[in-house]
């Protein structure tokens, strides 16, 4: 009798040990996933909030445009974000071709792209997709008049 149950123990380890197997790798891929993929949607958010920032102090009458990109640029680095004057673009256009009209006002664009391996905890991991670059673009109106 006593044979029989070690026999019967010993099958259901060896099935638990073989289940562990096949699921383990799974279960390090959704945790590696989730780890990876937050730390991006992070870092993609403290882009957009510097590109607001930016934004922000651009349409102020008295900050000029290298005002607003070494801000940007020293937001970015306060969140561990290597950016230069390359990764930022500043495109200014009229909201309307009518002078006469009230919105008559000169818009900026900021457009900002920091490539992925810049910024991702994860780089090249296994059977996880890498994202190219990691992008925020704001508008905003200037002010006064």
């Amino acid at each position: 009798m006593v044979n029989v149950r070690t026999q019967k123990e010993s099958r259901n380890r060896g099935a638990a040990a073989a289940e562990a197997a096949l699921v383990l790798p799974l279960i390090l891929m959704v945790t590696f996933g989730a780890i990876k993929y937050g730390w991006l949607f992070l870092k993609a958010q403290q882009i957009t909030n510097a590109a607001r920032h930016g934004a922000r102090m651009v349409v102020l009458p008295d900050v000029g445009i290298g005002d607003a990109v070494a801000s940007m640029i020293d937001l970015l680095s306060q969140a561990n974000i290597t950016a230069t004057e390359d990764d930022i673009a500043i495109t200014s256009y009229y909201l309307s071709g009518d002078v006469t009209s009230p919105l008559y006002k000169l818009a900026y664009n900021v457009h900002i792209t920091i490539p992925s391996d810049r910024v991702d905890l994860l780089p090249n991991f296994p059977l996880l997709p890498d994202v190219n670059d990691l992008e925020a673009s704001v508008t905003m109106a200037e002010e006064g008049n």
